[in-house]
């Protein structure tokens, strides 16, 4: 038996990384359906993956296999893979079969994901359900469920991630960068505290541990995508490119540079 749960939990860590995300912090990222064309060009679509491990289990993925596997399948891995499954493909036929397993499913985790899917699937309880989760998840995992609902256009968990990425605990700052990326459209906005990751983000890439910098450094392109002014970050990513004591850093920062500079080009049409 423990032989088995073992090879069950390295089973879901796989899965939870091949969506590209925390794993570590047992995330369930995939993303939302609505994400800009240019974070999609080039990969496939987020739930293929997840499909080809269930395949793997002898899972069947058409949607009513799916359906029945997110209700009553054998296993955490299972049933948080075929949630999540459902979700991103937009299965709008499974919002009673989600509600159920929010409502009844022995794994929190399970839960979490299945409120997202029906978040994601417009569905107002689902929301609901997602934000009551929130208020009462682990430090790490409240960061994550935070920037999922700002993906969805509700920001009010701003204050958990501000937070984190501003306390004592170096991992959790670490773990909790990411999430200050889906709030950049909402910068300067008031939720009870003042919205400000763009600022933060420019903090963390000035922090005295480096790791903290590099994880600020993988995430400033994505939020300039995501709207944050460019000249706000160009100046400490130069800074970055020439003198950070990490010569990894100086080297992604090199990169960031010339990403920007090409993009720049394109656009005013220069070759």
């Amino acid at each position: 038996m423990a032989g088995r749960m073992q090879v069950r939990g390295r089973w879901l860590a796989q899965a939870l990384a091949a969506l590209g995300g925390i794993g570590m912090t047992l995330g369930v990222v995939g993303g939302n359906r609505a994400a800009s064309g240019a974070d999609r060009v080039g990969r496939p679509e987020p739930w293929v993956e997840l499909e080809s491990m269930l395949k793997r289990e002898g899972v069947k993925t058409d949607l009513a296999s799916l359906r029945g596997a997110a209700r009553s399948g054998p296993d955490l891995g299972v049933r948080w893979m075929a949630v999540e499954v459902l979700g991103l493909r937009g299965d709008q036929a499974s919002r009673p079969i989600l509600k159920q397993v929010v409502q009844s499913d022995p794994e929190r985790l399970v839960r979490e994901t299945a409120a997202l899917a029906l978040a994601r699937l417009g569905d107002q309880e689902g929301l609901t359900a997602l934000k009551e989760l929130m208020e009462t998840a682990e430090p790490h995992r409240r960061t994550y469920l935070a920037a999922r609902l700002a993906e969805l256009n509700e920001p009010a968990g701003y204050r958990f991630v501000a937070e984190a990425t501003a306390g004592e605990n170096a991992q959790l700052k670490l773990l909790s960068i990411a999430s200050l990326v889906p709030f950049v459209p909402f910068q300067g906005r008031q939720v009870g505290i003042l919205i400000d990751p763009v600022d933060r983000l420019l903090a963390l890439a000035k922090d005295a541990d480096p790791r903290i910098r590099r994880e600020a450094l993988i995430n400033i392109p994505t939020a300039v995508v995501k709207g944050a002014p460019l000249a706000t970050y160009r100046p400490v990513v130069e800074t970055m490119a020439r003198s950070d004591p990490d010569p990894d850093i100086r080297e992604m920062a090199r990169l960031d540079l010339i990403q920007w500079d090409e993009e720049a080009r394109r656009k005013a049409g220069k070759p």
